[in-house]
């Protein structure tokens, strides 16, 4: 994969450059600052941004939304050492794909790679219902959209919260991969939404539970 890394901390980057090349992907550049990210990320059109949370100046959510929102543009995987209450769920809602911790081995930041470019979503699940659980907010036009769902459609949005491929869903569920996709698009249908990550998003944003 082509790939953009974002970080302040050169030697971090540079490392990370060196085992992510060792591993076959292309890393196109590395940038230091997320106003640089933002930029190379719409001249270069990397396949993933891989960014870090904490700038000296300039606002790395706002990166993220940037990026994510450019049409045909590269996904955001978040590689940050903050574990602040709900900042997993805030990446999600910012438009991230994935979320992994500067403190796992490089084989997690692998894993979450191949996710990606398989279009799903690489999350801690626990970090994200954490996230989730940090109070309630009033969104009953989403809770509503939620009550019309099957009790298998909720199940299935469960573990779509949890990050799950259609794979694992299938496994988990004692369903075929056929019929897991079918739930899935039903859900998105259903909620009015266009991918798994605008479902997450969605319902992670109105503090959804009992999934």
């Amino acid at each position: 994969m082509r790939l953009l890394l974002c970080d302040d901390h050169r030697l971090f980057t540079q490392a990370l450059s060196s085992a992510l090349e060792a591993h076959g992907h292309d890393v196109v550049a590395a940038v230091t600052t997320a106003a640089e990210a933002v930029r190379l990320a719409k001249e270069l059109r990397p396949e993933v941004c891989l960014v870090d949370l904490h700038f000296p100046a300039g606002s790395a959510m706002q990166a993220i939304r940037d990026i994510s929102e450019m049409s045909g543009g590269p996904k955001v995987l978040v590689l940050s050492g903050s574990d602040t209450p709900g900042i997993v769920a805030a990446v999600l809602e910012a438009g991230a794909y994935g979320y992994v911790g500067k403190d796992q081995p490089v084989e997690v930041t692998l894993h979450a790679l191949e996710r990606l470019a398989n279009g799903e979503l690489s999350f801690d699940a626990a970090r994200l219902r954490a996230g989730m659980r940090r109070g309630r907010s009033d969104h009953g036009d989403v809770e509503r959209l939620v009550a019309q769902l099957t009790p298998r459609e909720r199940q299935v949005l469960g573990r779509l919260m949890q990050a799950e491929s259609t794979d694992q869903i299938a496994a988990s569920l004692g369903i075929t991969r056929t019929t897991a996709r079918a739930y899935v698009q039903s859900i998105l249908t259903k909620l009015g939404v266009h991918s798994r990550l605008q479902a997450v998003a969605l319902v992670t944003h109105a503090k959804v539970e009992d999934l």
